[in-house]
Formats: structure tokens, C-alpha cells, sequence
């Protein structure tokens, strides 16, 4: 079967920013996706991952080697064939609040695909609408909100509602989740696996994440400095083979049961013992400087870090009202007459004179911050 998205022997540079010859984000880079196919490209920062997706949605153009589309050759594509290549492969980006124009409407924002593709009848565009919104966990009046009213989940959410509006044939996931909190990584991550699965469409996944690569995608590529290292399973991720490869699992933070071990030579502090953080302090399980106990529920003392000059004279009390204390302007210098008489006087709103001299201005003998 004929791949929906192919890269072979793909080299792409940059100028230099400082003017000095060029800077390659892409080597003799070869990678196919299949039809339906979820495919993650993994690797650090800097290492060419952006470019690539760049290139696979016509972004970026240029480049040696040769990208494939449904077996047609981009850098040959007339304005025409980008018109319709620009349907069927929708882009996820990194950052939701980027894609969406601040002062359009949700509502609008779902509609411009709608009607430019005609993919349904004008009298059924609303209800296309809610629909979208309703499949990513939205509820239909959310598409009389401005972006600024949703948080980065709900507008990751939309982004992903528009890109399967019109059932394309390659998602590109530009990491879709690395802007977003923990909690709602997983459910964007949920989210893109049923989209993909009920659309049918294939799916080119950038990230960082392994944990991310490993549950939506079939298979793994890691790009290191623009080359391909690897490609392998993501179901034998765990057994990776290149060093590269494993130094990027080891790095993964991970949280287990047990807890981490402690640095080898030192003693695990007993829960009986109070804090069992207070032997990475400096002193060796003392106390900061300006640091006191404060009364607790219990009755006993809680170490709580904070500068001696917030807290009260006698120990125990609660922190002084100091540290809440607002903050006064001074009152703005008074300006000579020396002054007034070489600046060019303007009109207050009064009719009386102005004069400015500085981060303020006097109107009718009164100083007022500018």
C-alpha cells in the first residue's frame, strides 16, 4: 500500500543568523506513513522535529530530497492542488492560543472551514458547530465565547474540533500537549487517540514525550541533530537499542510507589523523625536561617521558611502585617518655574494648562500620574 506521506533523503538548512554560511535542521532524512498509521518523531530540542512538521504541511518549502502526499510530489503542486492538499492535512499546534484569532468567535472559528469547503448546507452550519464542540467535550455555548474567555485546555480543544471538521486525510500534531498541565495532557491525549481512530485519518505526532509517543503511536522515530537514529515499535520502546534512545528513557521522569532511592552514602531520614526532607539541608537537618516554628493544629512546630524581618519579635506568632502592607507613591516633585516657562504648555481637559516634566504632568496646580 502506497504511504499517504513519504520523506526521502530530505536535507533542509537555514541561513545562519549571524551571517555565516548555513545551519542544517535535517539530514538525509527518510521516514514513511502509512494510511491510518500513527507515527512519532521524538528527539530533543533543536533537533529538527519542527522543521520536519513544518515541511509536511507545505509551511516550510525548499529543501533537497523529495516529500510525498498521496504519492504527488509537493514541490510540483499548483496554487490549486495546495488548496485542496491544505484540507486534507490539518496541523495541531504547539500553543492553542496561537492559532485562534483573539477577536474571532469560537463559533466563528468553526465555521470558516464549514462554508469555504461547503462541507455541509447553510442551514446546517450551527449545528455542525455545536456538534464539533460536543465530540471534544465542549458544551454548544462555548461557541459564543472569545478565546481569551476559555483556558489552554478548552482552546486545545477547539483547535482539534476545527482540524477534524474536515475529515482530513494527515493530522499533524506539532506537540499538542506540552503546553498544557498534566491532568489535561492525558485527556488531549485521549482526545486526539478517539479522533484518530474514528476518523481513520493517519497521524504524524512531534514530541518530546516518550510516555505521549508510546500511547498514540504505532511506531517510534528518533531524530537526533536532523538524522534519523532509530525507528522501531513503540510497543519495543522500552528496548531500544541506540544509546540515544536510552539516554532519553532514562531521562523520563517517572514516579513510583516506593519513592526514589536516596544518594548513595547518605541515611533515610525515619517518618518518626519529623521531616524526612531536613537532611538535604544545609546544616544537616537544622533549621534555615530566619527560619521558626509556628503553631500547628496539633499543637507542635512546623518548620516554615521565611525572612526574619516578616515575622513578629515573639516566636509563634503569626507572620507580621508588614508583608501585607500596600505600597505609597511619593507625591510627585514640585516642578520651578524654569521649568514650566521651557516646556511647550498643552490643554487639560478643564481648558486649564498642562506641563509635563517627566512620569508626570500638573494640571490647575495638581500633579497627577501620566
Amino acid at each position: 500500500m502506497e504511504p499517504i506521506l513519504s520523506f526521502e533523503n530530505l536535507t533542509f538548512r537555514y541561513p545562519d543568523p549571524s551571517g555565516k554560511g548555513e545551519v542544517t535542521a535535517l539530514r538525509n532524512f527518510s521516514l514513511a506513513v502509512g494510511p491510518g498509521e500513527a507515527v512519532a518523531v521524538v528527539g530533543e530540542s533543536g533537533s529538527g522535529k519542527t522543521t520536519l512538521s513544518r515541511l509536511a504541511a507545505g509551511i516550510l518549502r525548499g529543501g533537497e530530497g523529495s516529500i510525498r502526499f498521496d504519492g504527488r510530489e509537493l514541490s510540483s503542486l499548483t496554487r490549486r492542488d495546495w488548496k485542496m492538499m491544505r484540507r486534507q492535512v490539518q496541523v495541531v499546534f504547539q500553543s492553542p492560543a496561537g492559532s485562534i484569532r483573539p477577536r474571532m468567535k469560537v463559533g466563528a472559528f468553526l465555521r470558516e472551514p464549514l462554508i469555504r469547503y461547503r462541507l455541509c448546507p447553510r442551514r446546517e452550519v450551527e449545528a455542525e458547530v455545536v456538534r464539533l464542540l460536543e465530540k471534544v467535550g465542549l458544551p454548544g455555548s462555548a461557541r459564543d465565547r472569545y478565546p481569551g474567555e476559555l483556558s489552554g485546555g478548552e482552546l486545545q480543544r477547539v483547535t482539534i474540533a476545527r482540524a477534524v471538521a474536515v475529515k482530513p486525510d494527515l493530522l499533524i500534531c506539532d506537540e499538542p500537549t506540552s503546553a498544557l498541565d498534566p491532568a489535561v495532557q492525558t485527556e488531549i491525549a485521549g482526545l486526539l487517540h478517539e479522533t484518530a481512530a474514528e476518523t481513520g485519518a493517519a497521524m504524524l505526532l512531534i514530541t518530546h514525550d516518550l510516555a505521549l509517543a508510546s500511547r498514540l503511536a504505532r511506531r517510534v522515530a528518533v531524530l537526533y541533530k536532523g538524522r534519523l537514529l532509530e525507528l522501531l515499535p513503540a510497543a519495543e520502546l522500552g528496548r531500544a537499542s541506540h544509546p540515544y534512545t536510552r539516554a532519553l528513557l532514562e531521562a523520563m521522569f517517572t514516579l513510583t510507589g516506593g519513592g526514589a532511592a536516596p544518594p548513595k552514602g547518605e541515611e533515610t531520614v525515619p517518618e518518626t523523625a519529623g521531616c524526612p526532607y531536613r537532611g538535604a539541608l544545609p546544616d544537616g537537618g537544622g533549621r534555615l536561617p530566619g527560619e521558626r516554628a509556628l503553631p500547628s493544629a496539633g499543637g507542635g512546630g512546623t518548620p516554615v521558611r521565611l525572612p526574619e524581618k516578616y515575622l513578629s519579635p515573639s516566636a509563634g506568632r503569626r507572620p507580621s502585617r508588614r508583608i501585607f502592607a500596600s505600597r505609597r507613591y511619593p507625591a510627585p516633585p514640585p516642578i520651578p518655574d524654569s521649568a514650566r516657562r521651557s516646556q511647550r504648555p498643552g490643554r487639560g481637559k478643564s481648558g486649564q494648562k498642562r506641563v509635563k516634566r517627566g512620569g508626570f504632568a500638573v494640571c490647575g496646580g495638581k500633579g497627577f500620574l501620566l
